[in-house]
Order: structure tokens, then sequence, then C-alpha cells
């Protein structure tokens, strides 16, 4: 259980929109958008939130996976980053995931099939509907929160003033990145087809097949230093397999394939506003290798990118995106 840090003034939202179609024509009766708030908002002469940062979460989390003790001690509290008596915080849980609608809630493979660009436009619609805002002050998202924050940049022209991405790359999701997602969705979709009432059949390969999530999430040296030897690796597995009993299979196909219409590399040069990119050396996902920084920074004045190599003792790899002590202070030279 994810253990809550407290949040001043925090209010729970539940945005409903009625017959959204998406972008490949499917449509839902009703869409539902889960939304947390915290913090203090200010207001302008003409009513709107001036300092209101929208915080995006990763593909196997929720709202929630912002508020774990690595994040809100080094980001949130007084004398730190975030500091929640400065900003208003927007934290929504992104269609698929947490509260908002999902495969789980009654449809399964019946659910529409959304993208990226789907689940980006519900969150501004919802932010819109819900809170007086013509401009959030800033973006803040990790991994796949991350990317959302590169189509959001892209997409919504006059809506964010400075945007960060955390723990993710430019480029649509190909190579490595790609393939280990293709093993568990072709994985589970074998099965769910041949399955499809077998829930504990469903259920089984699933948790045997996500433990490669966190093995391409984590960082050699943290996992060598939790499972140096054949006993503790092999318990370690098995933690991994528990730990995939609070997500439901189904759920994760789609979450780990609507990552396909994302490629916001080609427009990088329409990028707008001032535009931070953190990434970690020893991050699987985002691979320096094949990451051609200089033409990236050559081709638009308004991106930095930021490169943290951390100390291999420390290091989580892609999952350094939930140490808020590594990259909370640039985040808060770059927004200020």
């Amino acid at each position: 259980m994810i253990l809550e840090f407290n949040l001043e003034n925090k209010k729970e939202y539940l945005f409903q929109t009625d017959n959204f179609r998406f972008n490949n024509g499917q449509t839902l009766a009703s869409v539902t958008i889960g939304i947390t708030s915290f913090g203090y908002p200010k207001f302008d002469a003409d009513g709107q939130i001036t300092n209101a940062i929208l915080l995006l979460h990763g593909t196997s989390g929720t709202a929630e996976s912002w508020f774990i003790p690595s994040l809100t001690q080094f980001l949130f509290t007084s004398n730190n980053p975030l500091n929640q008596k400065d900003y208003f915080f927007i934290v929504p849980d992104s269609l698929g995931h947490g509260r908002s609608s999902k495969p789980s809630d009654k449809f399964g493979m019946n659910f529409p099939h959304y993208g990226y660009l789907d689940m980006v436009h519900l969150v501004k619609l919802a932010i819109c509907k819900t809170f007086p805002i013509t401009c959030l002050f800033a973006v803040i998202g990790t991994s796949m929160g991350g990317m959302h924050t590169w189509l959001m940049a892209l997409e919504f022209k006059r809506f964010i003033r400075k945007a960060v991405a955390i723990a993710c790359m430019p480029y649509e999701i190909s190579g490595r990145n790609l393939l280990w997602r293709k093993i568990i969705t072709s994985t589970m979709d074998t099965i769910v087809t041949e399955c499809a009432n077998d829930t504990v059949v469903i259920d089984s390969v699933f948790k045997n097949i996500w433990p490669l999530f966190s093995v391409m999430t984590d960082s050699a040296t943290h996992l060598q230093r939790i499972a140096p030897n054949r006993e503790k690796s092999l318990l370690h597995h098995t933690q991994l397999i528990n730990n995939s009993s609070t997500l439901n299979a189904v759920d994760m196909m789609y979450r780990l394939s609507a990552s396909f219409d994302y490629n916001p590399e080609p427009h990088i040069e329409k990028l707008d506003i001032p535009f931070l990119m953190i990434n970690f050396k020893d991050d699987l996902l985002t691979p320096l290798e094949v990451m051609n920084i200089q033409e990236l920074l050559k081709r638009n004045s308004n991106l930095t990118i930021n490169i943290i190599d951390p100390d291999n003792n420390f290091s989580f790899g892609h999952q350094n995106l939930s140490q808020g002590k590594i990259w909370g202070t640039l985040v808060d030279q770059f927004i200020r």
C-alpha cells in the first residue's frame, strides 16, 4: 500500500464526459477521469488559476504514484523544490488507470483501443472543465507521463508555460523498448483470446510474465544488491510475481499498447515553450546510445536536456523517476 503524504487542501474529483470519440473512430458512452488536487491556487484578476502544475504518472501507476515518500519528502514539503504552499497541483489518473475508465471496469477487450493522444486530450478536457484554468504554470511527467508531456507541449499551444519530461525520449516506441512491451502484450493477447472466461489462467500467465517489466525498469546494480545470489534472486522473483496482484492483465495490455501513436520527434521544431528533458544514464528504456542529444538541441533552442549519472550504489535505473532527491532541484531551477 502506498503511504500517503499529508497533502494540504487535498480534494478529489471525478470528471465525466459522454459519447467520447477516440481517434480510431471507436466511441464510449461515458468516460470518467479521476483527479486529485492539492496545494493552494492563486488567481488572476479574471479568476483564472495561475500557479497550477499538472503531474502525470507512468504506465504501471496512478495519481497515487506521486505520493510515495521518496517523492513527497523531497518535492512537496517546506523548503523543497515544489513546496505545496506555493503551487496548486493537479494529478489525474490517466485513461485506463486508477479511478478513470478502464477495460477492467466492465468492458474487457471490448474497451476502445485508446492511444496516447486520446489520453492527453481527455486530461486536458478534464482539467479545463473542472478548474478555471486557461494556461498551466507547468507540466511535469515521468515515463509515460513524460511522453504525455511531450505530446501536450506540441498539441496544446498556449496552454502550458513550461514542461518537464522525466525518463522518456521524444522518439516513437521501437527497438528494445517496443520488444519487451510486445513480449508481454502478445503473450497476454494469446491467453485472453484462448481462455477468455478463465480468469485463473489469465492471471497466472500475467503474474509470471510481468516480472519482465521490473527487470527492464530497474538498474543492474540495484538488482545485484538485493539479489546477490541464487537464493535471494529466486526470492525476489517470487516477490515480483506477488507484486503483480494489484494489476489487471487486460488493463496492462491496453496500457502497454497505447504508445502506438507516440512520435513527437518529427515535430521538435514546433516546440514553442521552455522544455526540460531529464534522463538517467543507466536507464534501459532511454538508452543514450540511441538518443542524438546534440541533434535534438540544435533543432530547437527551447529544449534543455539533462542526463543524470546516479551513484551506482543508490541508482534504480528507470525507477530513478521515483527518487525526487535526484532530480527535484533541477526541476525547481527550471520552472522558477
